[in-house]
């Protein structure tokens, strides 16, 4: 495998984050070593990201614990619906840590059933209280990284109707990826421990699934071709395929 191709590789397995921050990864030793070639490209991230002025607001003085501030927002999901038959998805980010929940919803009127379900869940894990929630309205506290895992969906051919397994995904690769500005990934600021990244594999690509035992025939196949679409908390499993 050469160096382009292998780097290429590493950044499909985390979803197309930018190479710069791979690169940070390697130094702080969160993944294998590799050479990560400069000015690489993706034909997706060409797609989906647009050259702009940064935008710079205003510095705001933060020595917050988790918990001391979360950041919510409510969004539409490009106007489709799930299979599920979710239309919005909710994100509630911890200040202090950068670390995201995301919960999807069928209607705007779910989202206190699903902030209480996510306050009695922090509170418990992180043994300490909610003290602030800011609504950011607007959709600009969530993160510009979301935007280039649309074109995840674009570049497996599959249906629209995954964007929601989309979201989700998105989430947990972004948890797991260290901070802009600090050199510890949301996961480790929210559970107090590096997070294991040897399991992600490119979203869409051909997954090869053993045969249950009972259905195997002697001169048959002993796999069936799947594709790899499900790396999020609420999956069954680590991942999880879909036939095709």
């Amino acid at each position: 495998m050469n160096k382009i191709c292998e780097s290429n590789v590493r950044h499909s397995h985390f979803y197309l984050i930018n190479f710069d921050t791979i690169a940070r990864m390697l130094r702080l030793e969160f993944i294998p070593k590799l050479e990560v070639v400069k000015g690489s490209k993706c034909p997706s991230c060409v797609q989906a990201k647009q050259p702009r002025k940064p935008f710079k607001g205003l510095e705001e003085k933060r020595d917050l614990a988790p918990l001391d501030l979360i950041h919510s927002d409510l969004c539409e999901i490009n106007g489709l619906l799930t299979r599920g038959g979710k239309r919005y998805f909710m994100t509630l980010i911890d200040d202090a840590t950068c670390y995201c929940y995301i919960y999807l919803l069928k209607t705007k009127d779910e989202a206190f059933h699903y902030f209480k379900i996510f306050k009695t869940e922090v509170e418990n894990q992180i043994e300490g209280k909610i003290k602030r929630l800011r609504d950011d309205r607007g959709g600009e506290y969530i993160s510009n990284e979301f935007s280039q895992f649309c074109v995840m969906l674009e570049s497996s051919g599959m249906s629209y109707e995954w964007w929601g397994e989309v979201i989700l995904t998105a989430n947990f690769v972004l948890n797991r990826v260290v901070i802009k500005n600090k050199d510890i990934t949301p996961y480790e600021g929210w559970k107090g421990r590096k997070p294991n990244v040897n399991f992600l594999r490119t979203w869409g690509c051909l997954a090869k699934v053993n045969i249950p035992s009972p259905k195997k025939r002697m001169f048959g196949p002993k796999t069936v071709d799947c594709v790899f679409f499900v790396t999020h908390k609420t999956a069954r499993f680590s991942c999880e395929i879909r036939f095709s």
